[in-house]
């Protein structure tokens, strides 16, 4: 497994109250299976519902995968990262958010995000939802992490002539090992040379 990461932040912002319940980043994620996602969070005053992790295709907002974590109130006072496990983790090659969701909570009963208000991750940027469409925040890079495994690459199965350069097939599907002229094409013969010539 692998992690992509931004770790950075200075500064925190609600997810709940100011952004409509949802706040990550924007990124591409080129055929990578995502298996764990984390933002680094934390709780003000003591908000409810849950708080879930999600990833969002950016080309129509539908959810490509979702993880409740649990509890909004449960989030500790000075924050951490809280990860989740996907239960069966999807491959992704496309444009996406990284979200960050809540249920709406008056003031004062927050979850906070963090983020970095310098451009970290190149053609990244933070993203905020604000009320009937998502807002990027260019120049901005949320704190966020998932792990992913990369799909396996096709599987060739090689001849035995293949998996052993030390041979040739020959006529009527037989094999021999090359010669010792044939793996060095001139070779000293009564203290001269000999060329090989294929024909």
């Amino acid at each position: 497994m692998a992690v992509e990461e931004q770790i950075l932040s200075s500064n925190n912002y609600a997810i709940n109250y100011h952004n409509d319940g949802r706040a990550g980043q924007r990124c591409t994620i080129s055929l990578r299976k995502v298996t764990k996602l984390a933002f680094y969070i934390r709780k003000r005053g003591s908000p409810t519902g849950n708080v879930t992790m999600c990833i969002r295709a950016v080309s129509d907002d539908s959810i490509l995968i979702s993880k409740v974590w649990g509890l909004a109130n449960s989030l500790s006072t000075t924050g951490s990262f809280v990860e989740v496990t996907f239960a069966s983790p999807i491959i992704i090659n496309e444009e996406v958010r990284l979200s960050c969701e809540c249920d709406v909570q008056p003031y004062g009963d927050d979850v906070f995000y963090m983020y970095q208000n310098t451009d970290v991750k190149p053609l990244e940027q933070h993203s905020r939802y604000l009320g009937v469409a998502w807002a990027d925040q260019a120049g901005e890079d949320c704190t966020y992490r998932y792990t992913y495994d990369a799909p396996p690459g096709p599987t060739v199965n090689l001849s035995d002539t293949e998996a052993d350069p030390t041979y040739v097939a020959e006529g009527g599907g037989g094999r021999r090992r090359i010669t010792d002229t044939e793996l060095n094409p001139e070779v000293s013969v009564g203290g001269g040379s000999q060329a090989i010539i294929i024909y």
